[in-house]
């Protein structure tokens, strides 16, 4: 894995750095005139929105991987090498099952960027609750598009050969192990620097940190996290990282939404 201190990505950089990928369909935009909206409100990645200024109803967005996490800042390094994944898992899930997400366009690993398909006419699935919206054919989509991808990709449901190619490829340990101590071991920690806590949880910490039970649990839950090996799957799968538009679903974590692994794929248990 290689660990790339490039500089932070500014909007000049980034419309010079993307024009040069305009030669398809859905990438001609990138050629004219265009404008920059900062989308990405998540843990991990930048994310914005390159829209036509000539025509403003096309557009696509853009993640990118600076050689670090971005919430923590550049004392937390982490390999860019996530971004080429992400593709990859992109590409994989909507050639398992056609247009479960936002379409992948174009990797570019020198600069550590993705573009993909805009689901401009989407919202991530927890706005839509908090707003009172819930589609129910929505919710059968996800159970549909899970039933499909557990079905193509489960150890028992492929060859050996074809199973051992799929873990090798998506056999993501940084991101597992981000997850690991962010999820499973640093909130169980008493005071951990990693941690915030509001008010109100501040003063259940003591009960927390001492309820034996709890912990037993938590540990149980880790292991098998780390350690069930089975067929593909979304591996920070919350309402956030599910964009609905209706009874419309794609599986997502990063478009205008909490990224931090969008899809960022390994084997897990499910």
């Amino acid at each position: 894995m290689r660990l790339n201190r490039s500089k932070i990505m500014d909007t000049h950089k980034l419309l010079r750095i993307i024009s040069k990928w305009s030669n398809t369909p859905e990438t001609k935009i990138l050629s004219g005139a265009c404008d920059v909206e900062d989308i990405g409100d998540g843990y991990v990645n930048n994310v914005w929105r390159i829209r036509s200024r000539e025509n403003p109803d096309m557009s696509v967005v853009v993640k990118h991987a600076e050689p670090y996490l971005k919430f923590l800042g550049s004392d937390t390094p982490l390999t860019v090498d996530r971004i080429n994944m992400e593709f990859c898992a992109l590409s994989k899930f909507d050639e398992l099952h056609p247009g479960c997400v936002p379409k992948p366009l174009v990797l570019d690993d020198e600069n550590n960027l993705v573009i993909m398909e805009d689901l401009r006419d989407y919202k991530t699935m927890r706005k839509a609750l908090v707003a009172g919206e819930f589609h129910m054919g929505a919710v059968k989509k996800i159970a549909e598009t899970m039933a499909i991808l557990h079905r193509k990709t489960h150890r028992k449901c492929v060859s050996e050969v074809q199973f051992e190619e799929l873990l090798n490829r998506f056999q993501n340990d940084e991101m597992l192990s981000l997850l690991d101590r962010y999820l499973f071991t640093y909130p169980l920690l008493p005071y951990h620097k990693a941690n915030q806590y509001s008010d109100e949880v501040k003063a259940q910490l003591p009960r927390i940190h001492g309820d034996q039970i709890l912990q037993e649990n938590a540990s149980k839950i880790r292991a098998r996290h780390i350690a069930m090996k089975q067929c593909l799957v979304h591996g920070d799968f919350h309402t956030e990282a599910v964009m609905v538009k209706n009874d419309s679903i794609k599986g997502a974590n990063e478009v205008g939404s909490r990224e931090g692994n969008m899809l960022k794929l390994w084997f897990e248990t499910y």
